[in-house]
């Protein structure tokens, strides 16, 4: 089982390059939700209304706004979710006021992929479903930090970061830094590369590779 987790967060790790970063033009916000509905669609399907309890980054407006997920038993693919919705159940999404086809042209909240975390769409804490939730969690908090910091604590803050045990913490971190156009960053990730520091794990090496090339 470690095993497999351990293959599952090289792949995420693979699929988001950071030249990617570029076309998040969207605030992306980062929040906590709660299903309060629950709809079927077909027999193998539904949408789940769910309401914004808490936001760790991005739009606090957005707090108290609802939107909708989907689940699909058959041919899930990261847009919709293959385990069942239910209500009063809190999970972690990150979403963006988005545009969800031609025909329906008013911005409206939608589940967004964030190329800087180590999950798609959302986090559930669920029978069956994504088994680092906790881990989710404390990667959200150390995101809401790092917000509520001021610009020229940043840098120095997210260098800590990349020496947390919980590795959806320094993936975030690494990616942040590979994001961030400023001379304290690259200055960090020249350093980086310039002396490999080979005591880390074989993750946060990869991550680190990824994002300087």
């Amino acid at each position: 089982m470690y095993f497999l987790w351990m293959v599952s967060i090289v792949v995420l790790v693979l699929d988001s390059s950071p030249l990617s970063y570029v076309f998040q033009k969207r605030l992306i916000s980062l929040v906590r939700a709660k299903v309060i509905d629950v709809t079927p669609t077909s027999p193998n399907g539904a949408d789940a209304t769910l309401e914004i309890v808490y936001v760790y980054a991005g739009d606090k407006e957005i707090k108290g706004k609802s939107f909708t997920d989907s689940y699909m038993k058959l041919g899930g693919n990261g847009t919709t979710t293959y385990m069942p919705f239910q209500v009063g159940e809190e999970g972690l999404w990150t979403v963006a006021l988005t545009r969800w086809s031609a025909k329906t042209p008013d911005l409206k909240l939608h589940p967004v992929k964030d190329m800087q975390m180590l999950f798609s769409y959302r986090c559930r804490k669920s029978k069956g479903g994504i088994e680092h939730f906790d881990d989710v969690v404390i990667a959200a908090q150390m995101i809401e930090k790092f917000e509520k910091a001021k610009p020229a604590d940043r840098v120095p803050l997210l260098c800590d970061l990349l020496k947390h045990r919980t590795p959806e913490v320094f993936v975030w971190a690494m990616r942040k830094l590979g994001a961030t156009d400023t001379d304290a960053a690259k200055k960090v990730l020249d350093e980086l590369a310039e002396k490999p520091n080979l005591d880390q794990s074989i993750m946060w090496q990869i991550i680190l590779d990824y994002v300087l090339v």
